[in-house]
């Protein structure tokens, strides 16, 4: 049985340093457009939750906060052309590796929406098999095979960011 090695990527205050740093990139790209944060899956609604609080403040206005489970097979749009027609969207995820959730969530986006999406993401770790981009990047950190990177949640906060390698 391989053993697995833990390694800390980012702990709380490094965390909220960073979501803080992303928050004021958005912030400076919005251009005045009302800003629709759109979580995939558990973890990326809490970074998007995190995230909604701090650019709230940045921005001096409301920003409207969306969670959808992917995993559930999920296919029902993010919403209507009508909702989001001038909006500034950022699909917000923890890890960004294949891309594969980020695809799928653009893919419920409304054909023909006349708005600005953007993505965000704590931790790339590389290794896309579908071609996104992470726009908004907290920390790139090219991984192996054998290496999984975590976000740990607790009390619906973003906690520590960890590095697993089978040894």
């Amino acid at each position: 049985m391989k053993a697995e090695k833990q390694i800390v990527l980012m702990d709380r205050a490094r965390i909220r340093r960073t979501l803080k740093r992303i928050v004021f990139q958005i912030a400076e790209n919005t251009h005045g457009k009302q800003v629709i944060l759109v979580g995939l899956n558990d973890r990326g609604g809490v970074v998007a939750g995190e995230m909604a609080g701090y650019l709230e403040k940045a921005l001096s206005q409301p920003v409207d906060l969306l969670t959808i489970n992917l995993e559930d097979g999920n296919i029902l749009p993010i919403g209507t052309q009508q909702d989001l027609e001038g909006k500034f969207i950022v699909l917000v995820d923890d890890v960004i590796f294949s891309g594969h959730t980020m695809f799928s969530a653009l893919r419920r986006l409304p054909e023909g929406c006349d708005c600005t999406v953007s993505t965000a993401v704590l931790v790339d770790r590389g290794h896309r098999t579908v071609p996104i981009l992470a726009g908004f990047i907290g920390m790139e950190i090219p991984t192996k095979a054998n290496e999984h990177v975590e976000l740990d949640v607790k009390n619906n906060r973003a906690e520590t960011v960890y590095l697993y390698k089978t040894v």
